[in-house]
Order: structure tokens, then sequence, then C-alpha cells
């Protein structure tokens, strides 16, 4: 008899819905935090920017900037990695350095994969990382849906799931939407 090096098996289910991949932490920034995170987005030497879509098909239009690693809040979101790697159990390498995106009235993010990787040095992202700097009544619109699961609003919380999950940010139709982004990399899956 012949043995096969893979066995044979029907696929296993797909949920669209991610629902049970994302993982949410609740408070995880102060308001003074988010506070001193939005005022350096908006000052003068934040390297503040519009950006719009960097690939094919995907619209995308909101503003954005760099935190510089000596932030106090890499070390404050220290405790959300942790937490996200305990119950999902990631093999990750490093952050790159967090965004904070702001979108005014008309912006959004279509969907899109934040999966990149490089074959050359074996490594690619794999966590995504969203934190709401803004109070969920200051706008409308702005939700991010991950697969068809709309993800909480609430100001302070964490949202994390795999780069790999299709995912958008729908158009503000009142007020702005601030949020602060992080990614980890990993070894290849």
């Amino acid at each position: 008899m012949f043995m096969r090096f893979l066995p044979i098996q029907d696929k296993p289910e797909f949920d669209i819905s991610y629902k049970s991949s994302v993982i949410t932490i609740p408070n995880a920034v102060s308001k003074e935090t988010a506070a001193s995170l939005i005022e350096y987005a908006s000052g003068t030497s934040s390297g503040l920017h519009r950006r719009g879509s960097k690939s094919y098909g995907v619209i995308a239009d909101f503003s954005t900037c760099l935190i510089p690693s000596t932030n106090a809040i890499y070390d404050l979101l220290e405790s959300a990695w942790e937490h996200y790697c305990s119950a999902a159990h990631p093999i990750l390498s490093f952050i790159e350095q967090y965004e904070i995106k702001m979108y005014s009235k008309g912006d959004s993010f279509g969907y899109h994969q934040d999966n990149k990787g490089s074959i050359e040095h074996n490594i690619s992202r794999k966590i995504n990382l969203i934190v709401q700097l803004s109070d969920e009544t200051e706008y409308d619109g702005g939700d991010l849906i991950a697969g068809n699961h709309s993800c909480p609003r609430t100001f302070g919380t964490a949202i994390m799931f795999p780069s790999y999950f299709l995912h958008c940010v729908t158009p503000i139709t009142r007020g702005q939407r601030v949020s602060l982004i992080g990614h980890a990399w990993g070894p290849l899956y």
C-alpha cells in the first residue's frame, strides 16, 4: 500500500465573519494618552500628510503620520501584544512604527489586506492592531469592518486580527475618526 506524505480530507468550513479571530482589548489607552497622540499628529512637525490608494482597486483617502519609537505608547501597548500572543500564539519578530490615521468627512479605506512579505528575508506582516482614539460619538460612519464583522467603536479599545483578513473603514459622514495603527511581523507562514 502506498503511504501518502499528506493525508486527503475535506476542506474545513470557512467563517467569513472573522469574529472568533478578532481580539478586542478594552481601555488600552486613556483619554490623556489619546489626546497627546492626536496633538502630536496635528502638530506642524509630525509629518501628517494626506494618503490615497497604494493598491490598484482599493479606495483610500485619509491623513496619516508615524509615531516616533521613543513615544511612551510603545511601552503602553506592550501588554496588548502580550495578550494577543497568549491568546492566538503567532510567532512574531518585531512591530513597525505606529501610525496615526485621521479620517475626516468623506474619507474611507476600502476593503484591503495588510499582509506584505519578503521572501528574501523570510518575513511577513502577520498581525494588525487598531486602537480607537476618537470617542464614538464624535463621528458617524467610519466603521472598522473585518470580513463582515463590525468591530467595536468604543474609545480606547484595541482591536487585533491577522493582517491577511479583508477589512475596511467605511466612509465618514460626520466628524473625525482618529486611530492608532500597528503591524507585527514574523516568519513567513
